[in-house]
């Protein structure tokens, strides 16, 4: 635009009259985008960010007060009108480029040097009729109706007269418009709904075939479960009898070291009277004899239960449940262990094998797994990799907490700056009382190794099934595996809580996190896992309910996993989370105003559940991350907490980044994070599943 354009003294007038209440509707219906690359053309207004929302809010009420006022109206704010007035024809004539050449032949017509005579400048007057025209022909082919044509006229710089307003009559109206699409999409709609129905009719064979299939399945099926149900009867009586049998082997390998520690310390005394000694040392060499005799007859014992066990389970068919597979290999390496035992016992031996039957307690049918016999849609649980008790590592502070999570987390390929990030906000969800969600191709990796990491020897995996309609049996697996200990706290892996609607499930996982205190339940430690596929449910608004959910995909993993870095086995004291819950919550309440103000702009009403999670985990945030200055807390709340419940909740990309800032959010550099999130176009579908 080489020369401003300036409208016809009636256009001038007639949008005068208009008053500031139209005009600045008119103005903001030009789109958010737009309006940021041309507002250097509208009024300064101060104290805003520039090109924020708020702030070309506020330009465009300036202008349309200016534009309404008797007194003003200058060649700029004119000017202004008409660069934000063809914005609005480009976006609303339904043909971007065609409207550009229009609007382009127009504005040279408006812009040339204009006669020094009194006579009409009938140029001018035929531009306008031209411009009219070819709105006319965009109205016939259906791309703007005569309403949007009368509106861009009512703003536009040209005084029509009456020949111009016969144009504008001929125009097409909105309705005619539509009813043209109808009838012409009509062959194209029948077409689709013909291959649509056709589609189903395909699909409906293959059903009814995979129908049949999998009914002669479950015949077989059925007969295998009633030798299957008496196989794990018949282990569940004897687990007791292994139990009672394993103390005997213990105690009798306790005589059995004690008599060794004596014989060593005979040694020297008899050092000097080896031909005296005779008698004693025979006495001592039976005694050693009887107790290795005792810890035989124990083993002997203990092998003449677990053999049978094994060729019962040997004979199990290969789909039997995972609880079954459980306990198989659970025997069968107790049987490799008795063998061994059998040719001479050593203490170390003896324990290892008690912690192995601590294990195999967890899968016994009179406890979880006792959940799929009696209910064929229940969760199914199994135990988590349990380390040798010396290599335990007991965690007493947040700092300790989140660098055993940052080892781990890089154990398994995640570079060590995203890996201490994420490790701060996983402890601050999980002193504060919430569960922590994991997406992505990681995800139940990830949540494994965090659970075995700060809850080593008592973490276990709950598997939801497809469809879980009643949380009852969710409830006893955690309600048994929440008193399994009273020294630490347990954790949980909650894998593929998706599959089954969140109603079902959500209840029940509150009263172990958010709801524990008040219902005084075992603190637990709980990670849930989400799964993605044509099974799995999309994350819902209130998932943020339970606490943050971490989408994996976006953060900085390597290749492969790092070498010489190994995962920790950690244990924290029921105490010990008791009084960090306290003191990181107390410690950063009084300054949480700016993330409730954040989390409640979007929100259609108040939900204090969520309100509260956020609240809780902002104020841990401020007290993990005091001494890091990389990614402030309020950014770690936007890639946890706040973009995932916006995206379950529809919101627009545009809107989240209005607030955001690409990112940056209340700091000087954007989070990489939060950054690829809001760089998708897809943002919202499928809750930001990235690009795989």
């Amino acid at each position: 635009m080489k020369d401003r354009v300036r409208p016809a003294p009636e256009a001038a007038e007639r949008i005068r009259h208009l008053g500031e209440k139209k005009v600045w509707q008119f103005l903001d219906e030009v789109t958010l985008g737009s309006a940021r690359s041309l507002a250097e053309f509208l009024p300064v207004v101060h104290g805003f960010r520039p090109q924020s929302e708020a702030g070309l809010k506020q330009q465009k009420l300036s202008l349309a007060k200016k534009l309404s006022n008797r007194n003003s109206g200058s060649d700029r704010d004119l000017f202004a009108l008409y660069v934000m007035w063809r914005a609005w024809a480009r976006e609303q004539l339904g043909d971007p480029d065609a409207a550009d050449r229009l609007l382009d032949d127009l504005e040279s017509v408006l812009t040339q040097p204009k006669p020094k005579t009194d006579t009409p400048d009938d140029s001018l007057k035929t531009g306008t009729l031209t411009f009219l025209n070819a709105l006319r022909q965009f109205s016939l082919e259906n791309k703007c109706s005569r309403e949007k044509i009368v509106r861009l006229i009512e703003f536009s710089p040209l005084a029509v007269d009456g020949a111009g307003q016969q144009i504008i009559n001929a125009c097409k109206s909105e309705s005619d418009i539509e009813r043209d699409k109808t009838i012409t999409d009509l062959p194209h709609r029948l077409r689709a709904d013909e291959k649509e129905i056709q589609s189903v009719k395909d699909r409906l064979g293959e059903l009814v075939d995979e129908f049949k299939a999998a009914a002669a399945k479950a015949a077989l099926n059925e007969q295998a479960s009633a030798a299957q149900a008496r196989a794990l009867a018949s282990i569940s009586e004897t687990t007791t009898r292994i139990s009672q049998a394993l103390n005997a082997v213990e105690y009798a390998a306790g005589q059995h070291g004690d008599a060794f520690a004596k014989l060593e310390k005979a040694v020297d005394e008899l050092a000097g009277h080896i031909r005296s000694s005779g008698t004693r040392q025979d006495e001592l060499d039976g005694r050693l004899r009887s107790t290795a005799q005792s810890i035989s007859e124990a083993i002997g014992e203990l092998r003449s239960i677990v053999e049978p066990l094994q060729y019962k389970l040997s004979g199990m068919s290969p789909a039997s449940t995972e609880a079954v597979e459980s306990v198989a290999k659970e025997v069968q390496t107790l049987g490799t262990r008795l063998l061994a035992l059998s040719q001479g016992p050593a203490l170390n031996d003896v324990e290892a094998l008690k912690r192995r039957m601590e294990v195999l307690e967890v899968a016994k049918p009179s406890e979880a797994s006792a959940i799929n016999l009696n209910e064929p849609a229940g969760v199914s649980v199994t135990g988590l990799r349990a380390p040798s008790n010396s290599s335990v590592l007991q965690l007493n502070d947040a700092a300790q907490i989140a660098g055993a999570l940052t080892t781990t987390l890089q154990s398994i390929g995640l570079k060590k700056s995203a890996a201490a990030l994420l490790a701060e906000e996983i402890v601050s969800a999980t002193l504060t009382n919430h569960a922590v969600t994991f997406k992505g191709a990681l995800a139940y990796l990830v949540a494994r190794k965090c659970a075995e990491t700060v809850s080593a020897g008592h973490a276990w995996n709950i598997s939801i099934p497809i469809g879980l309609t009643d949380g009852r049996s969710l409830s006893a697996a955690l309600q048994t595996l929440s008193s399994k200990t009273s020294s630490s706290v347990s954790s949980v892996v909650v894998e593929g809580l998706n599959r089954s609607a969140l109603d079902s499930t959500k209840d029940v996982l509150l009263t172990y996190s958010a709801d524990q205190a008040a219902d005084r339940r075992t603190p637990i430690f709980c990670f849930i896992t989400l799964v993605s596929g044509i099974a799995s449910l999309p994350v819902e608004p209130e998932h943020l309910e339970l606490g943050p959910v971490f989408d994996l995909d976006y953060l900085d993993w390597r290749l492969s996993p790092e070498g010489g870095v190994t995962s920790v086995a950690g244990s924290i004291a029921p105490a010990t989370v008791a009084s960090l819950r306290a003191r990181l919550v107390q410690g950063g309440a009084d300054n949480i105003d700016e993330g409730l103000r954040v989390l409640r702009k979007f929100m259609p009403k108040r939900n204090p559940r969520i309100e509260r999670t956020v609240a809780a985990a902002y104020a841990a945030l401020k007290n993990v991350r005091q001494n890091q200055a990389n990614i402030s807390p309020l950014q770690s709340l936007a890639y946890g907490w706040l973009i995932p419940l916006w995206a379950a909740s529809g919101l627009s990309k545009e809107d989240v980044d209005s607030e955001l800032d690409g990112g940056k959010c209340d700091a000087a550099a954007p989070d990489l994070r939060v950054a690829a999130m809001l760089s998708r176009e897809t943002f919202g579908s499928e809750q930001t599943e990235p690009d795989q």
